[in-house]
């Protein structure tokens, strides 16, 4: 009788399951997208809302720091990480979409595609250098 169960094993123990819920995570976030098995997949999808619900709060160091310990201190991700997002995001939207592929060939298993939704990150807002060589070359030319 399985009564509280909660989360899936992957035949792994604890500590390596863990360690594959980071390494998932990690390039998620870092690569926006991510090809996986289904299982793996649904898996880890609550870590990953979770530790992208927690950044989303401010970009303060107690963010930071529940961040850390749930990334392992990977502070260099944390540190690309967190100045992209989109602190105005709604809570209530899905943070990241899951889209099936065609199953792998060597053995059968169902494959997706975990891809985190574009309205995370905040638009990149391009800055022009003042006294580039290009703007010089112009300024010469029309005198």
């Amino acid at each position: 009788m399985k009564k509280k169960v909660f989360g899936r094993k992957l035949s792994r123990e604890r500590d390596t399951r863990r360690a594959l819920f980071r390494s998932l995570t990690r390039s998620l976030i870092l690569n926006r997208k991510l090809t996986t098995t289904k299982a793996k997949a649904k898996a880890v999808l609550p870590f990953v809302e979770k530790v992208v619900r927690v950044c989303l709060g401010a970009n303060t160091p107690s963010v930071k720091r529940r961040v850390y310990s749930l990334l392992a201190n990977d502070k260099k991700l944390v540190d690309q990480f967190l100045p992209r997002l989109n602190l105005e995001f709604p809570r209530e939207k899905r943070i990241v979409g899951m889209i099936p592929l065609p199953s792998r060939k060597g053995d059968s298993s169902e494959m997706v595609r975990l891809s985190l939704v574009e309205e995370l990150f905040a638009p990149v807002v391009e800055s022009k250098k003042k006294g580039t060589k290009e703007e010089k070359t112009l300024k010469k030319k029309k005198t």
